[in-house]
């Protein structure tokens, strides 16, 4: 609840700045559609004279067609502009922050992140806008992909082209469609900082209980046990063990069964051992153990990856056949696996 009323915190400016364009645009319109100043451009075309919205607005106001209290109340309105202005600067120099931040743990290795926000506020004056438009498609892609792999929130809120149309119809709606784009921003970065900050919180959020020598996974909340029946020790020449030596389950030890595969990931749903770290994919892994050669494979499902001791990558989607003593380590989230 603190994060939405944050979130329309942030929009009342942009509300108020559409409420001054629409204001401004009746006055414009109210100036240009006024005989007089219609009069005035005839003449003027009459002998090639363009007149500017300033000239007629400075015509209006000498001739008395627009009040004293009109012309400082339309100062006034400038001012606020400007000072609107710059808050969108302040607010899109946390933006530029709050995406790098957010989508740079899901590029690990391939880091796409964001210009300095003063390089893209020039960049975007010298191409008249355009590299703008690219840059909020990019960013919109960036916490799409982000949210799909990494946090999982759900939200349809991350979308590059919906970002970049939002922001190119602003100028053609008073500032509307802008309102509706930041809003979209917003509540995509609280919600992927929430699930953030919720994984951090609760690293685990599952808790090994044994009884009667077997051990189960428990979720906290509700206590729901996952069918893991295949790890009770059904005769240890036909198991095989994994030992946690680091991270989230330091200490455990699980049992395979021969040929079956155990997931490790982020999601409880898909994964056997669930650990809620952002950098660890839904289904970040898989272990299966040969009984036949005493052997394992380990395939790697993730983003992030899953790496040997020494640093090298398995290769994605691929089983990598292991023998006991290789150390499994998953992305760079500090949990690792000893095959025994």
């Amino acid at each position: 609840m603190r994060k939405k009323k944050r979130g329309i915190g942030y929009l009342i400016p942009y509300i108020v700045n559409v409420i001054i364009n629409v204001f401004l645009d009746v006055v414009i319109i109210a100036v240009y559609t006024n005989p007089v100043v219609q009069g005035l451009q005839d003449v003027g075309s009459l002998f090639g004279v363009e007149a500017s919205i300033g000239d007629i607005m400075k015509t209006a106001v000498d001739w008395g067609m627009v009040p004293a209290w009109e012309v400082a109340l339309l100062v006034g309105i400038l001012v606020l502009q400007a000072a609107i202005a710059i808050y969108g600067i302040v607010l899109f120099c946390r933006f530029t922050d709050r995406i790098n931040r957010l989508c740079m743990e899901n590029e690990l290795g391939n880091p796409k992140g964001s210009f300095h926000y003063l390089i893209v506020l020039l960049l975007s004056l010298v191409t008249l806008g355009i590299y703008y438009l690219y840059w909020i498609y990019r960013q919109g892609s960036r916490l799409a992909e982000a949210d799909k792999r990494i946090y999982g929130t759900g939200l349809r809120e991350t979308n590059g082209m919906v970002y970049m149309l939002l922001s190119l119809f602003g100028v053609f709606t008073c500032g509307i469609t802008t309102c509706v784009l930041v809003y979209r921003i917003m509540n995509a970065l609280d919600a992927m900082e929430g699930a953030r900050e919720e994984a951090k919180s609760d690293p685990v959020g599952w808790k090994m209980e044994e009884a009667e020598g077997s051990a189960g996974w428990n979720q906290e909340e509700d206590a729901l046990t996952l069918p893991v029946t295949g790890w009770a020790n059904e005769g240890r020449a036909a198991m095989g063990r994994i030992q946690c030596c680091a991270g989230a389950y330091e200490g455990a030890e699980f049992e395979l069964r021969d040929q079956e595969e155990v997931i490790i990931g982020r999601d409880e749903t898909t994964a056997h051992v669930v650990i809620k770290n952002p950098k660890i994919s839904r289904k970040h892994c898989g272990i299966c153990y040969h009984a036949q050669d005493g052997s394992y494979s380990v395939t790697d499902y993730s983003t992030n990856g899953t790496y040997y001791k020494n640093g090298q990558r398995f290769p994605q989607g691929r089983p990598v056949a292991c023998q006991a003593g290789t150390i499994v380590v998953v992305a760079q989230s500090g949990n690792e696996f000893l095959l025994c």
